[in-house]
């Protein structure tokens, strides 16, 4: 549900273009514009995917932590401090890289975490990722609660749920994670094959993370999309998954050609579109593909900076 509103659109040198769209506004150097109560922020932090999320009953959600050596880890902290976040309900490791969540043991250490989310790796990659395992080691020696991330694995609250998408159960990922075995120079390619797509609804705003998920990925959502798996069953609160025309996508990879498929993009037919954008710009074919299934708007953090979704619960919302 979408209410026709005033929209601003406000870039880093305070121009203001006033739009009639669908109550959309985003920001560039917001840290002196107004970040409401439940929101989705999409971090402009060196091309690396990091959301936060406050929901509904208070609860945030941080999605990835990025690393300290380009920046991005300082980028988030500075986000935490702005917004006077002390307190990660729920913190979701989406793979074994990093670039994505080499930060997390000073995560843990400086904020009280409660829940973590990380992948459910088979203990024979320990010698191919071991400082992802010490990190996964000293997570299960702490008081964390811990939850392997796999599809339909999800939380809910009264007004909100968060669900996972993908990936499948690892015994049922043979293939891509017998090739991550088989292989002692582990590809970025295989890594991002495990990423999850995350699915949210918040007050009927809907959203979809693709984090850093690949082409495969993208297909085990379509599959399950055209045989209704995720139309079968009532989640929290009695929300079903509608992937149909949703409102936010953030993009996998920075728009890189290894995701985004032109069938993935045109059943989710986004309104809008966030891409966090590093050294490497998008690929021109996705770009184009983005561009094409777009509804509205395609926010690019290289140029716009951070991205703010506000969400008000009579369904309006702000960028």
């Amino acid at each position: 549900m979408k209410k026709a509103v005033i929209c601003a659109l406000t870039i880093l040198y305070g121009i203001v273009v006033i739009l009639s769209f669908g109550c959309k506004t985003v920001y560039g150097d917001d840290r002196k514009l107004p970040i409401e109560d439940v929101y989705v922020r999409c971090l402009d932090s060196f091309g690396v995917e990091i959301n936060l999320i406050k929901l509904p009953d208070g609860k945030v959600i941080l999605v990835d932590c990025g690393n300290i050596e380009d920046g991005s880890l300082n980028a988030l902290i500075l986000q935490l401090e702005l917004l006077n976040i002390d307190t990660i309900d729920y913190f979701i490791i989406t793979h074994p890289d990093l670039t994505q969540m080499g930060g997390a043991l000073r995560i843990l250490n400086d904020y009280t975490v409660k829940e973590v989310f990380i992948s459910d790796l088979y203990k024979s990659l320990r010698t191919a990722l071991p400082e992802y395992f010490d990190i996964v080691d000293k997570i299960k020696d702490s008081a964390v609660k811990i939850h392997y991330i796999c599809s339909e694995k999800f939380f809910a609250g009264q007004d909100y749920l968060v669900c996972f998408l993908t990936p499948l159960h690892k015994d049922v990922m043979h293939s891509s994670y017998n090739d991550i075995i088989a292989t002692r120079n582990l590809s970025d390619k295989l890594l991002d094959s495990i990423s999850p797509i995350i699915y949210l609804d918040i007050y009927g705003v809907r959203i979809v993370l693709a984090t850093h998920a690949t082409a495969s990925q993208e297909k085990v959502v379509l599959e399950n999309y055209k045989t209704k798996i995720y139309y079968n069953g009532y989640y929290g609160h009695g929300k079903k998954i509608k992937l149909a025309d949703v409102d936010l996508l953030h993009l996998s990879q920075g728009g890189s050609d290894n995701a985004s498929t032109n069938e993935f993009l045109s059943i989710l037919h986004p309104d809008s579109v966030v891409i966090s954008v590093g050294q490497t710009p998008p690929a021109t074919a996705v770009l184009k593909r983005v561009e094409l299934q777009c509804n509205y708007k395609i926010y690019r953090t290289d140029m716009v900076g951070n991205v703010t979704m506000n969400i008000s619960e009579d369904v309006s919302y702000v960028y």
